[in-house]
């Protein structure tokens, strides 16, 4: 999916200068940072480079809380932030957004 296609749907978004991760795209207005995942992979979702950005994590769809704490594997992993979502299913097959409360 073109990153123009996923920013019609947030008012004002952009691409954020991160680089693709491989479950999906990132798009950004302000301090928000929007995750949009498009492939669900085992485990929780790896976000490359945030841990320390980010202070809050929600479904964009209905405002859930997403927990982000470490997984037991990944203990020694200090760069990156996981999203533990509660099911393996994604809320929205399309395109399930995470909205990221930047610190």
């Amino acid at each position: 999916m073109p990153i123009d296609s996923v920013c019609l749907f947030i008012d004002g978004c952009a691409a954020a200068p991160l680089n693709k991760p491989e479950w999906g795209r990132y798009t950004q207005v302000g301090s928000k940072l929007y995750a949009h995942i498009l492939e669900r992979g085992i485990g929780p979702v790896n976000l490359e480079g945030m841990a320390g950005k980010v202070k809050s994590a929600h479904f964009l769809g209905d405002g859930s809380e997403i927990n982000t704490s470490v997984p037991w594997n990944a203990k020694d992993n200090t760069k990156d932030l996981f999203l533990n979502l509660s099911s393996y299913r994604l809320p929205d097959e399309i395109d399930t957004v995470v909205e990221l409360e930047l610190i």
